[in-house]
Formats: C-alpha cells, sequence, structure tokens
C-alpha cells in the first residue's frame, strides 16, 4: 500500500501543511492547534482522517480546488476559566486549517467526506483506468 502512494508522490505522498494557525491577532495557547491526521489508502481511494474530538459538525469545512484540499475548522472552548490555578492545559482551542496536496489520479469531482464519533473521514477516489478501445489497423 505505502508503496503504491510512494510510486507517485515520492517520500511524503501526500504533503501536508498548516495553511494557518489562527485567525485572531493574538498568538496564545488556546488560539494555535493543528489537529492530528491519518492518511492511507483502501478500496482504490485515498483515506484522511482528522480528529477532531470537541468540535462540532457545523464548524468543520471541507474544499478541494487546484490539486489541494483543505480541512479547517473552529473548536470552541466551552467556558473560559478566568482565574483558574492550572496544573496541567493540554486542551487546545481556536481556528485550525489543513492542507494536502491532491494526487493526480484523484477524481476530485468525487471526493466525499462523513463527521462521525469526532473524526472526519475524506475519501478521494482513484480515476479507474480505461483500456484502450480495440482498433484494428487496415494495412495497405
Amino acid at each position: 500500500m505505502a508503496l503504491s502512494l510512494t510510486k507517485y508522490f515520492g517520500a511524503d505522498p501526500f504533503w501536508s501543511f498548516p495553511l494557518s494557525w489562527t485567525n485572531s491577532s493574538d498568538f496564545s495557547v488556546d488560539s494555535i492547534w493543528s489537529p492530528p491526521v491519518n492518511v492511507f489508502e483502501r478500496d482504490g481511494k485515498y483515506v484522511i482522517e482528522v480528529e477532531l474530538a470537541g468540535v462540532e459538525k457545523k464548524d468543520v469545512s471541507v474544499n478541494v480546488e487546484d490539486g489541494f484540499i483543505t480541512v479547517s475548522g473552529t473548536k470552541e472552548t466551552s467556558r473560559k476559566e478566568e482565574g483558574q490555578g492550572y496544573y496541567m492545559r493540554e486542551r487546545s482551542y481556536g481556528s485550525f486549517s489543513r492542507g494536502f496536496k491532491v494526487p493526480s489520479d484523484v477524481e476530485e469531482k468525487d471526493v466525499v467526506a462523513e463527521f462521525k464519533n469526532g473524526v472526519l473521514t475524506v475519501e478521494l477516489p482513484m480515476k479507474v483506468d480505461k483500456k484502450p478501445d480495440k482498433k484494428s489497423i487496415e494495412i495497405k
């Protein structure tokens, strides 16, 4: 499976990049985060799974354009906890945007996404190679 991905894209088949960390001008821990992803191949499709625990479906968007797919959204804090004396705070909130180069063998118009149990699954179907029609050539 990984072998077929690397034949198209080299060592990093789905070159990924964070598009933006935050939409606000403040640069606090609460406004920066990048959700973890899995990218793999299954049943003639590339699959991108994005872990979005605590994010609502209405706050997520997926766009495909010009050979790139972008997953973006916002994870809202449940409440502001001013003055709390945290010993440890690892939960992240704020805007996120992840971008991926779409492989050349993907049928962009058929990309689908599903959001279930805090995981966004995006399926990118591969183009079906149509065998050329057999043509008899007349010999002159």
